[in-house]
């Protein structure tokens, strides 16, 4: 039941942080909320990139991004697509534009990659420049430098969430008794 086992969408570049991506999966399993990302996504046949990564999002309860050295894919479409952003941009903008609880893991320059993990690409350089931005502005980020920091640091943030969405599950639940309470009040018996 969503209910029970809340979707989380996680988003980000994915051949450079699989091991990154597994050890996030991981923490959400041991937390009872499912991870909803590219590994289990199955489109429907009249999906394309943009399309089914939106729908991914507007599945979650919550989003988590994770931003490496690289840009990712970008899907050049002048009616969804017109600022040119990468798929994973493009989650994240949806996940805003939803209110989704939202967080952001930023790799580190410290952290250990390997040639191919980084951004050669000097125009897709600067649009991974303005994620990194965007991602960071007006919100507190977990910033890794390792795959074994990153372990601990998501850990301990996808519990944070998992009571987040708990609370605000509550929270919605009695707003919605006392609103249904109010439209359809119990009347007094007779004397």
């Amino acid at each position: 039941s969503d209910l029970l086992f809340p979707g989380v969408m996680v988003s980000s570049t994915f051949k450079d942080l699989e091991k990154h991506r597994a050890v996030l999966m991981d923490a959400l399993r041991k937390e009872e909320l499912h991870a909803i990302g590219m590994e289990d996504y199955v489109p429907t046949p009249e999906d394309d990139v943009i399309s089914s990564s939106l729908n991914m999002v507007r599945k979650g309860s919550a989003y988590i991004g994770l931003v490496s050295h690289r840009c990712g894919q970008v899907v050049e479409c002048s009616k969804r697509n017109p600022l040119g952003y990468s798929v994973a941009r493009l989650e994240y903008e949806e996940a805003q534009r939803l209110g989704l609880p939202t967080l952001i893991f930023v790799m580190s320059e410290d952290h250990d990659v390997k040639k191919r993990d980084v951004e050669t690409d000097p125009t897709k350089i600067g649009k991974l420049d303005e994620f990194r931005k965007a991602a960071k502005a007006g919100r507190i980020y977990i910033l890794f430098k390792s795959l074994n920091d990153f372990t601990a640091q998501a850990i301990h943030s996808v519990a944070r969430l998992r009571r987040y969405i708990e609370a605000e599950s509550s929270r919605r639940v009695e707003a919605g008794k006392k609103q249904a309470a109010t439209l359809n009040p119990i009347p007094i018996p007779p004397a």
